[in-house]
Parts: structure tokens; sequence; C-alpha cells
């Protein structure tokens, strides 16, 4: 089943970013409204461009899933790349977060700091990175992946615990240059049944004039190789019905 999460709630967005430090409860409401009527299944919250620090990133995302949490009741993925911060902000929740992204090679050591009980229900998106080394090509990106299944087969962690990130990058329009994630998604599907990737869909489109076009024909080419889970601008004219195909 495809499972399809909005990007929007991001502080890269100058307009939410800007509600965000007036504290402007209101719009950030009905933002998350607007959200949820497009059919999407869960909310990615990120605000680490507005934080400089840790604190402040804590408390400025846990603000904001309260306010998205009082008027939905979608699961809400923690997006930073500071782990502390992810830590910090996962628990209580209304229900059990996605904590997006640790590193591969953080990942089993995050996961035992958070120390909540196995039926807590929290979830991870794992990237593939090693500290703020990126992968390159496919090779990169298998290895890494092994890597992190015998880290889950080794502390008994079913793949419905966790999403692979394997790292989109804004190649625009040239699918030659993202040939290798392609693959990848393609080989991650056969290699290891059950283990699901979540792709950035923005990212492929970073800098590039009409980016809803690419962000569709980039979801069909996904697609074909086996993609089912996206992370997407979900008010984008037709991109929720394309990604659910």
């Amino acid at each position: 089943m495809t499972l399809l999460v909005a990007q929007n709630l991001n502080a890269s967005s100058n307009a939410f970013a800007s509600a965000v430090m007036a504290g402007d409860a209101a719009w950030i409401r009905e933002e998350v409204s607007r959200l949820v009527a497009t059919g999407v299944d869960a909310l990615d919250l990120c605000l680490s461009s507005v934080a400089p620090d840790v604190e402040t990133e804590s408390t400025l995302l846990d603000r904001v899933a309260q306010l998205a949490e009082s008027v939905s009741a979608l699961p809400l993925f923690l997006d930073s790349s500071r782990a502390q911060v992810l830590l910090r902000s996962s628990w209580p929740r209304r229900c059990p977060p996605v904590l997006n992204s640790v590193a591969v090679d953080e990942w089993p050591k995050r996961r035992k700091e958070l120390r909540l009980p196995e039926q807590s229900g929290v979830r991870w998106v794992v990237q593939l990175r090693r500290g703020r080394t990126l992968p390159v090509g496919l090779a990169d990106r298998l290895t890494w992946t092994q890597l992190l299944v015998d880290a889950m087969h080794s502390a008994g962690i079913s793949f419905e615990e966790v999403w692979v990130d394997p790292v989109t990058l804004p190649w625009g329009e040239d699918f030659d240059a993202g040939d290798d994630l392609l693959r990848f998604v393609e080989v991650c599907g056969h290699r290891w049944p059950g283990l699901r990737t979540l792709l950035a869909v923005g990212n492929l489109s970073w800098g590039h004039p009409g980016r809803a076009r690419l962000h569709r024909e980039w979801i069909l080419r996904l697609k074909e190789h086996g993609a089912q889970d996206f992370l997407l601008d979900p008010t984008e004219p037709g991109v929720v019905d394309l990604a659910r195909r």
C-alpha cells in the first residue's frame, strides 16, 4: 500500500517559517487541515532551518506537533538532522511518530537511546549516509542498506519499523544522473522484500523551473522501478492520484 507524506510543514517554506516564528497557531492549524484534505497519509514536520540549536528546534518542533495533533489524527514524521531533537520530541505524541531521519551508522545507537518500550510503535526513517558522507552511486547504497538490514536482524527488528531514505539529489530533468537511484529502488525491492523506501520527491527538482511537472515525471519513473512511498507536496495538481496508481 502506498504511503504519501506531505512535505509542506517545512521551515524552508517562507510562509510556514513566518507562521512558526510569529506563533501564528491559526495559520498552522489551517495549513494542516488543508493538507489533510488532500488525502495524504502522514505529515512531515521540519523546523531545522529556523532553529540554531537543539533546544530551540526541540521546542519549536514540539509546539508545531501539538498544533498539528489538535486538528489531525494523521501520523507525524518528525524531521531533523539532529538526533537529539528527534529523541526529545518523539514522546508523548497523539499517535506513535516516525523519526526522520538518522544516519545508517547511527541508527542502532539512537534507537537504544530512545528507551521506549517495544510496543510504543515509534518507527524510523534511516538515511543512507554515514555521518555527513552521502552515498556515491548504487554500490554505496546497497552496501549501506545491507549494514542496516544486518543491524535490524541482530536486534530482532522487523522491516515494518523502518523506511530507507536512499538520498535524492536535485537531478532535475537528468534521469541518467538519477539512474543509480532508480536502480537502487528496483534492486532493493528484490533483494530485501518488505523493506520500504521513502523518496523525497521535492529534492529531485530543487532549483529547477517547472517543479510540479518534474515531480510527476519522477514519480512515474520511480513507480516503474517499484517505489511506493513518497514525501511530496500533495497540493500540486494530480500528484496524489498519480502516486496512488
